[in-house]
Order: structure tokens, then sequence, then C-alpha cells
């Protein structure tokens, strides 16, 4: 008789874990769903700032490209023009 005497706390205490356990999937799905959340917007960041870095940077590649292309084509008709031109 004893024994039962201790018995209600421990009834409640472990009534108070099975009910944290019982919680405990939902909070695990919470914070997933929110470090889901989290991970979705730095990769929606970075994606805006990898979009902004190659908005910006193309336009001097391309002028770089372009004065680059200029130069071989002007070179290249110069050199034919010597080299094919009419000796008098």
């Amino acid at each position: 008789m004893n024994d039962l005497v201790g018995l209600p706390p421990f009834i409640e205490d472990f009534s108070l874990v099975l009910g944290d356990l019982v919680a405990l999937p939902a909070h695990i799905k919470l914070l997933q769903d929110e470090m889901a959340a989290r991970v979705g917007e730095q990769t929606h960041r970075g994606r805006i700032a990898l979009t902004v870095f190659t908005v910006l940077a193309l336009p001097d590649r391309l002028h770089a490209f372009l004065v680059i292309v200029m130069f071989v084509l002007g070179f290249s008709g110069g050199a034919g023009w010597l080299a094919f031109r009419r000796r008098y």
C-alpha cells in the first residue's frame, strides 16, 4: 500500500511527458517548414544577386568582346590590304 501513495504524482508526470511526445511531431513539422522557408528565401536572394551581377557585368563583357572583334577585323583588313594591294 505504501507504493501506491507516491503513484499519483508519477502518473501526472508521465501524462505530461506523453502529452509532450504527442505534440513533438507537430513541432518538428513546424521547424522543418520554417527551415525550408528560410533556405528558399536565401536561395531566392542568391538568385536575385546573381541575376543583378550578370546584368551589370554583361554589357561590359559584350563591349570588350565587340572591341576585340573590331580590332581583329581591322588588323586583318589592314594586313590583307597591305598584302594584296597593287604595287605601281
